[in-house]
């Protein structure tokens, strides 16, 4: 009987000690669970962190072309985008063939027509050339700028125009 008091009690100590363990260990486990939440939501907050950037002009201005579309990737050194500076005066950079260059002089007026903008619509435009280049611009150099096959050199001629 004495061992089975002696037995009955050490099996009470026992069981006391490891309810006496149980606050500690959800504690514990409350603890190692509130800090794996705090890493996911670090991991979560830098992701979204790593793909939405706020790009920032170093002057103010007005988006003037956009390369991209939303959703595309970019690599490091690509052009996103061009600004154009507030209180810019916007210039036309004209392609002149070698045969026409010699009636174009600085200072000269022109009037414009664009491609995109038929002129019957949207009517003619007005400026000064402003510069001309004294070199020609080879048919590669000119097929890489504009992405069209060039058969003879231009040359590159600044226009400022009337009209902003």
């Amino acid at each position: 009987m004495r061992r089975q008091l002696l037995s009955t009690q050490q099996q009470l100590a026992q069981s006391e000690q490891q309810l006496a363990q149980i606050p500690l260990n959800l504690a514990a486990q409350q603890s190692a669970t509130h800090d794996k939440l705090a890493e996911v939501e670090q991991a979560l907050a830098n992701n979204e962190a790593q793909r939405a950037w706020v790009l920032r002009a170093p002057r103010a201005g007005v988006v003037s072309t956009l390369l991209l579309k939303p959703g595309q990737t970019v690599t490091a050194g690509q052009s996103l985008l061009a600004v154009l500076p507030t209180g810019s005066i916007l210039e036309a950079q004209l392609l002149v063939p070698s045969q026409a260059i010699g009636f174009v002089r600085s200072g000269q007026r022109v009037v414009l027509r664009y491609q995109a903008f038929p002129y019957q619509k949207f009517g003619l435009h007005e400026g000064i050339v402003t510069q001309v280049s004294r070199s020609a611009l080879s048919p590669q150099e000119v097929s890489g700028l504009m992405g069209q096959q060039v058969t003879v050199p231009l040359y590159r001629v600044m226009v400022r125009l009337d009209q902003q």
